[in-house]
């Protein structure tokens, strides 16, 4: 006895086991989607508080340009924290710098309620303004640091700097 299988038969299920195929391939898709679309707020956020930084440093080198050169050493500043970042780095031979701010630079560096500060703009803010050579060739180095959250860090997070040279003369 030959027993007949119809076309029928034997494609039973087909359309289902089709049906979950396309499933998993639209899920895969909308999983990478979401990634990317995550990947990108962190990189926006990243951008935002770079441009902050740059904004900082430009902003105390124009306080410079508008201050008297004979005042461009009351700049000088180290970052008394200690986080192992660029801000923290011993300055040149010869370079001196404060460690309390005063004046100017201390309404730049502000306090962590102060908006538009070092402190209050950029998280876990700091910074570093080594001038070189005050009174003849004035050039400041500012850098600013400021961290960001790392998980696959130790620390759990990663310190980021921002450095820009100009030489301030009148």
């Amino acid at each position: 006895m030959r027993m007949k299988f119809s076309l029928r038969q034997s494609q039973r299920g087909i359309a289902l086991l089709e049906a979950l195929i396309a499933i998993l391939v639209f899920s895969l898709g909308v999983l990478g989607i979401v990634s990317l679309q995550a990947s990108s707020a962190r990189a926006v956020a990243e951008a935002s508080v770079r441009a902050d930084a740059a904004m900082l440093a430009n902003q105390v080198i124009g306080m410079m340009w508008a201050d008297a050169t004979a005042n461009i050493g009351s700049y000088a500043y180290l970052s008394g924290t200690s986080t192992g970042s660029l801000c923290e780095a011993p300055f040149a031979a010869g370079a001196a710098a404060a460690s309390t701010p005063t004046g100017n630079l201390a309404t730049w560096l502000g306090s962590s309620s102060e908006p538009g500060s070092v402190l209050g703009t950029l998280p876990g803010g700091q910074a570093r303004i080594q001038i070189i050579g005050a009174g003849s060739t004035n050039i400041a180095t500012v850098t600013v640091c400021w961290q960001s959250a790392d998980p696959q860090s130790a620390s759990g997070f990663t310190m980021h700097n921002y450095e820009t040279v100009s030489q301030i003369q009148r």
